[in-house]
């Protein structure tokens, strides 16, 4: 379950991956936005953003499928959705070899 946050759009530094949780449940996982011009990350102020679609190369995706993996491990648990563990299932899946796809 995702429990209210200070912050419920979070760009996981560790792993690149943004992560939008809803207060209703539902929970988007993609590539984080970049701000155009400025080289540097945007996860607050989506007006202000230059929205350009991009391809997602192998690398990437398989980032994305992992936390989406984590995401699914956790809720088939009943365990709460945060970043915290949200990258602790990520790091266990790496560490115990399982496939991202």
């Amino acid at each position: 379950y995702v429990r209210r946050q200070a912050q419920h759009l979070v760009t996981l530094p560790q792993i690149g991956v943004m992560v939008v949780l809803g207060n209703n449940g539902w929970v988007w996982v993609c590539a984080p936005p970049k701000v155009a011009g400025s080289g540097r990350q945007e996860t607050l102020n989506f007006s202000q953003m230059d929205v350009r679609y991009e391809l997602v190369g192998e690398e990437l995706r398989e980032r994305i499928c992992r936390v989406r993996n984590s995401l699914l491990a956790l809720a088939s648990q009943g365990l709460e959705v945060t970043p915290e563990t949200i990258l602790f299932a990520y790091e266990q899946s790496l560490s115990r070899g399982l496939a991202a796809w």
